[in-house]
């Protein structure tokens, strides 16, 4: 079986939100890299450096982000920056030691969103408390039909 048909096979026994959510980044990315039970991995997939989604079966009430779509780009963080960061979403994790920094969403756009605040308040141009207002003003506008140029790509070079 080819990897293609193996991912279909997979997700078709995966929950919903999971299920829909590999279809779309196979639709963006094309066939991953790497096809697992409880997981679907892309390597190099630009601007990421990872790609991966998740089977999770939904928990929490609806609305929750489960955060299916995790997705890495590489970043280098002073210790002070990691902190601050981290203090603006749980979401996005700084891990030092490959010098990557994760965002995990149910949509490939929340990831961009996270990401591109984070980096602002990476740079120092937001509070933690400033970016988490960000973060809800931005996804309020786009449910009301409005668009945020934070949620179409990454407004930044990653890297080291």
């Amino acid at each position: 079986m080819d990897r293609r048909a193996l991912s279909e096979a997979t997700i078709a026994q995966w929950s919903d939100i999971s299920a829909q959510a590999a279809r779309r980044v196979m639709e963006e990315y094309g066939t991953p890299d790497e096809v697992h039970h409880d997981y679907l991995v892309w390597n190099n997939n630009e601007p990421w450096r990872r790609t991966i989604v998740l089977n999770k079966s939904p928990l929490f009430v609806e609305g929750d982000e489960l955060g299916v779509i995790e997705q890495t780009i590489e970043l280098s963080l002073s210790p002070m920056q990691a902190a601050n960061m981290a203090a603006f979403d749980g979401r996005v994790v700084y891990n030092p030691r490959n010098q990557e920094l994760s965002a995990s969403s149910d949509r490939e756009e929340n990831n961009y969103l996270r990401l591109n605040i984070a980096q602002d308040v990476v740079k120092g141009a937001m509070r933690p408390d400033q970016a988490r207002n960000s973060y809800a003003r931005i996804l309020n506008l786009e449910e009301s039909g409005k668009s945020s140029p934070y949620m179409v790509g990454l407004r930044f070079t990653p890297g080291i």
